[in-house]
C-alpha cells in the first residue's frame, strides 16, 4: 500500500532498512486532489454512481461471462435481465473502460480480464465486495462525528452478528496482502529465524508465505479471537498446521508479552487502530520479545505530522474513523479526549461505563500505565473513556481520578469542581498513574475535596499502577472488586426517589414459587440435594414426591420411571463466591459426581470474563445439569436483593 512498507530494526545497533515500495493496486497515492471547476465538484459528487455499477457487475459475475465476446441479448438471457436494460448496462461498462464492444459482442478489456474474473489468480473481487458491504455506512458519517460510543454498524459490533461481512473483510485483507508477500518472504532476516510472532497477523497469509519459503520457521499469529477461523483456514491451505498456530491476544496487554521470545516479531498493519501513546507502548512491548540479533519488522501505513500526506493515508484515516471505533486515524496526533478501550460488545450490552479524568495531559509513562487497566476493562465488557473534560460525557457508572506528578494543584481543583455533578451518587476511585508518592497531591486532601464536591461513593482501595510493573492478574482482581462496588452504587442510584407505595406494589408482584425435579430414586436425590447444596427436607406429597427447601425457595422431587432432560436444560443456583468455590471443591472431591462444561471454558470451577462471576456445572444423580454461580456485574446493578449482599 502507499505510504506502507516493511521497516526493520535489529535488536543490536538499531540499524534500519526500508524495503522498496511494492507495486500495488493504488496509484498516485501521494497526490492531494486538486479541484479546478464546478464540473469537478459535480463529478466528485457523482462518483458513487460508477462504484455502484462496478459493484453490481461484479456481484453478478458479468466479467466471467465476457471473457469471450458475447451478445447483449445472450448475456441478458443468461443473467435474467430485460434485454434492452441489459444493453444499456453493458454500454455503461464500455464507457467506464471495463469492457469493449466489437461486432462479435461485449468482451473484457485486459484490466478486467486480469483482476475482475473470479478464477484469475489476481482477482480482487473480495476487496470490492468488502467495499460494497460498507456502502450503507457512509451516509451515517454524521452519526460517527457526533458519537463517542461504538455504533452498531462499525466493525467491532457488526462482525459479531454479520458473518458475511466478517468473511468479506478477511478475504479482502488476504487480497490486500498479496503485493507485500514477495517483498516480505524474501527478506534475508528470515533465513536463520526459527520462531516468528506475527502481531495482528489476522488471516495469517504473511506468516504462511514466510514459513513456506523458510522451512525452519515456526510461528504464531497473535490477534483477537474473531480472526482465529481465518488464520486456521490459511494454515490448512498451506499445509502448515504443524508449524504455525494462533493465539487470541489483546496486543496492549503487556503482561502477555512476559517470557516470550522470537527471532522476528512482526507488527502487521495495525498501528492505525491506536493512539500515539499506545503505538509507543505496543512497539516497546514487541521489541522486548526480540532475541539478540533478531529483528522487529513493522508494516504500517504512515500519516505525516500534518495529517494530510500522503493523501491516501489521510483518506484511510477517515475510513478507519467511520468503520471502526478505534483511534480514528493512522496513528497521527492523539487528542486529550478519547476512548482508551471500547468494550468487546455492542453499546447496548455494556456492563459498565468507566470515565478516567485527568487534570493535565498524560505523558508517555502515564499512558503506558493505563494500558493494562484498559485491556482488563475491555476484556470484562466495560468501556473506559479517558478525558480532561467532565462536561458532555453523558451518564457514566464510575469515575476514576488519575493522579500524576505533572498535575498542577490548581488544575486538579478546577477538574474536581467541574466533575461534581457528574460524580453525584457515583462510584469514585483514585488511580495513581505516574510519579512518586512524594510528588503527588495529598491523597487525603484529594479524597476529602472530592467527596465534599460530589457526594459520591469512594472506593476505599485506590489502584497504584505508576511503576508500570503491576502484574495483569493484580489489575484484573482489583477491577473485579471495583466493578462490584460500581454496580452496587449504580443500583443505588436507580432506587433514588423510590417511595413506600412503589415498594409495597413491588412486593405484591407474582413471584416464582417452585420447580419440579424428576428422579428414579427419591431417597438418593433427597440425600444429594441435602449434602451438596444444603437443601432441607420439608415433607412428602404422597409416596413418590418430596418437598425440599433451599434458602426460602421450594422445589419438588418426584419419582418417575422414564424421562430424559433435553440438551441445554439446567437449573441455576446463585451463591456467594466463597460458596461456589466450596461446592465446586466438594463435588470434585466426591469423585462420583459428573462435572460438565456448561457455559465455561472446560468442566470445573471457573471465572467469567469480568472476574466477578464464578461458576461450576455438574449433574445430579439423574443427569439434570445444575449450575452453581455467583452474580455477575449485570445482576448486581439490577437486583435489589444482591445490593444487600454487596453493601
Amino acid at each position: 500500500m502507499p505510504g506502507m512498507g516493511p521497516s526493520t530494526t535489529t535488536r543490536q545497533g538499531c540499524e534500519c532498512m526500508n524495503a522498496q515500495k511494492p507495486v500495488t493496486i493504488y496509484e498516485h497515492a501521494d497526490e492531494v486532489s486538486s479541484l479546478q471547476s464546478v464540473v469537478d465538484l459535480v463529478k466528485l459528487s457523482d462518483q458513487y454512481r460508477q462504484s455502484a455499477i462496478l459493484h453490481s457487475a461484479l456481484a453478478q459475475r458479468v466479467f466471467d461471462h465476457t471473457r469471450q465476446p458475447v451478445g447483449a441479448e445472450a448475456l441478458s438471457d443468461a443473467l435474467g435481465w430485460v434485454p434492452n436494460k441489459g444493453r444499456i448496462f453493458l454500454n455503461a461498462l464500455v464507457a467506464m473502460g471495463l469492457l469493449k464492444r466489437t461486432a462479435q459482442g461485449f468482451e473484457n478489456l485486459p484490466l478486467s480480464q486480469r483482476f475482475l474474473v473470479s478464477d484469475s489468480a489476481e482477482f480482487i473481487g473480495p476487496i470490492i465486495d468488502h467495499q460494497r458491504l460498507q456502502w450503507h455506512n457512509w451516509p451515517r458519517l454524521d452519526e460517527v462525528l457526533r458519537s463517542r460510543a461504538s455504533l452498531d454498524f462499525q466493525q467491532e459490533n457488526r462482525f459479531k452478528h454479520d458473518l458475511a461481512a466478517r468473511d468479506a473483510f478477511n478475504d479482502a485483507m488476504v487480497r490486500f496482502s498479496q503485493p507485500m508477500v514477495d517483498v516480505l518472504r524474501d527478506l534475508p532476516l528470515f533465513d536463520k529465524a526459527r520462531r516468528v510472532i506475527d502481531l495482528a497477523g489476522g488471516h495469517g497469509t504473511y506468516l504462511a508465505e514466510i514459513a513456506s519459503r523458510h522451512p525452519q520457521v515456526k510461528g504464531e499469529v497473535w490477534d483477537l479471537e474473531p480472526t482465529r477461523e481465518a488464520a486456521a483456514a490459511t494454515f490448512a491451505k498451506y499445509r502448515l498446521d504443524d508449524r504455525l498456530g494462533f493465539h487470541a491476544r489483546n496486543l496492549l496487554d503487556l503482561a502477555q508479552y512476559q517470557g516470550e521470545r522470537a527471532d522476528v516479531v512482526m507488527l502487521n498493519d495495525c498501528l492505525h487502530y491506536f493512539t500515539r501513546e499506545q503505538v509507543r507502548t505496543l512497539i516497546a512491548g514487541a521489541a522486548g520479545m526480540v532475541e539478540d540479533d533478531g529483528a522487529l519488522l513493522v508494516l504500517s501505513m504512515a500519516l505525516e505530522d500534518d495529517e494530510i500526506h500522503p493523501a491516501l493515508s489521510a483518506d484511510f484515516s477517515l475510513h478507519m474513523m467511520l468503520n471502526t471505533h478505534g483511534s480514528g486515524g493512522a496513528h497521527g496526533g492523539a487528542g486529550a479526549d478519547r476512548p482508551l478501550y471500547p468494550a468487546d460488545r455492542a453499546e447496548g450490552c455494556l456492563m459498565l461505563r468507566l470515565l478516567a479524568l485527568h487534570a493535565a495531559p498524560l505523558g508517555d509513562a502515564a499512558a503506558q500505565a493505563l494500558d493494562s487497566l484498559g485491556s482488563a476493562a475491555a476484556a470484562a465488557g466495560f468501556s473506559l473513556q479517558v478525558s480532561q473534560k467532565p462536561a458532555g460525557q453523558g451518564p457514566v457508572d464510575a469515575v476514576c481520578l488519575l493522579l500524576d506528578s505533572a498535575t498542577p494543584p490548581g488544575a486538579l481543583n478546577t477538574l474536581l469542581s467541574e466533575a461534581a455533578g457528574l460524580c453525584r451518587n457515583t462510584a469514585l476511585v483514585l488511580v495513581r498513574v505516574q510519579g512518586t508518592l512524594a510528588q503527588l497531591p495529598s491523597a487525603t486532601g484529594v479524597i476529602a475535596q472530592w467527596q465534599q464536591a460530589s457526594h459520591g461513593f469512594l472506593y476505599p482501595y485506590p489502584l497504584d499502577i505508576a511503576s508500570g510493573q503491576v502484574p495483569g492478574v493484580v489489575i484484573k482482581d482489583w477491577l473485579a472488586g471495583f466493578a462490584k462496588f460500581a454496580a452496587a452504587t449504580k443500583l443505588w442510584r436507580s432506587l433514588d426517589g423510590l417511595g413506600l407505595d412503589e415498594a409495597a406494589r413491588a412486593r405484591q408482584r407474582p413471584e416464582m414459587n417452585h420447580v419440579n425435579i424428576l428422579t428414579r430414586d427419591l431417597e438418593a436425590s433427597k440425600a444429594f440435594y441435602s449434602d451438596i447444596l444444603g437443601a432441607n427436607y420439608c415433607y412428602n406429597l404422597g409416596p413418590r414426591k418430596a418437598v425440599m427447601e433451599l434458602n426460602g425457595f421450594d422445589f419438588f422431587i418426584e419419582q418417575s420411571e422414564s424421562f430424559s432432560y433435553p440438551a441445554g436444560y439446567h437449573i441455576g443456583i446463585r451463591a456467594l463466591p466463597e460458596d461456589v468455590r466450596r461446592i465446586a471443591d466438594q463435588v470434585t472431591a466426591a469423585g462420583t459426581i459428573k462435572l460438565v462444561k456448561g457455559n465455561g471454558p472446560a468442566p470445573g470451577y471457573h471465572h467469567g470474563p469480568d472476574n466477578v462471576r464464578s461458576a461450576v456445572y455438574f449433574e445430579d444423580p439423574d443427569g439434570l445439569v445444575i449450575e452453581v454461580y455467583s452474580a455477575e456485574v449485570e445482576m448486581i446493578e439490577s437486583n435489589p436483593r444482591l445490593l444487600l449482599d454487596r453493601l
